[in-house]
């Protein structure tokens, strides 16, 4: 029987894809810890869907959607990197859940779009980046639905965050943008 021989530019590539999977989960906890409370909601402003945008354009779909499953796992193992420092290995069947949950689906949209259009411009990168937040939105708005019922969800998880959603959509657009340009000049 003969055994299976990796290539050593296969390993270092794993080896490549971990660091930056570490890296973008490291991204979005920081980016949680900026996070300011809605009044009459249980979800607050926060930087995490700017993060996930980024990751989405920068890593792509599968390093992106990695890196928030993996963000997601140091959530689950008590770690504090949800938004504002929280604690809380059952995310998942709290009223923010849905939201998490939708990150990993944003993440890897977003990064399918911008492979699919390489050459994507200003505006498809700002569209792009609402269509990710529409989707994480959408999945966080199904979960909250249990706890507040379906008007009250909508009303305290999703309005509060559209205007938001906005700029962060366009600042998203437009460093990424900028980073793929210096990139591409290098």
């Amino acid at each position: 029987m003969r055994a299976a021989i990796v290539e050593k530019s296969q390993v270092t590539q794993w080896i490549w894809n971990g660091v930056l999977i570490a890296c973008g989960s490291l991204f979005l906890a920081l980016m949680a810890q900026i996070a300011v409370p809605v009044p009459f909601s249980p979800v607050p402003i926060s930087m995490q869907t700017f993060g996930v945008s980024m990751l989405g354009i920068m890593l792509g779909s599968k390093l992106g959607a990695g890196s928030v499953v993996a963000y997601l796992c140091e959530a689950s193992l008590g770690l504090p990197v949800l938004a504002g420092g929280i604690v809380n290995p059952l995310w998942m069947v709290g009223p923010r859940g849905g939201y998490l949950m939708g990150f990993v689906v944003a993440a890897a949209c977003v990064g399918l779009v911008v492979r699919r259009f390489p050459r994507i411009g200003i505006i498809g990168l700002f569209a792009t980046c609402v269509m990710g937040e529409l989707i994480l939105h959408f999945f966080g708005w199904c979960q909250l639905s249990i706890f507040l019922g379906i008007k009250g969800a909508f009303w305290a998880g999703v309005v509060p965050f559209m205007v938001p959603m906005v700029f962060k959509s366009m600042a998203a657009a437009l460093i990424c943008r900028g980073i793929r340009a210096t990139r591409a000049i290098l």
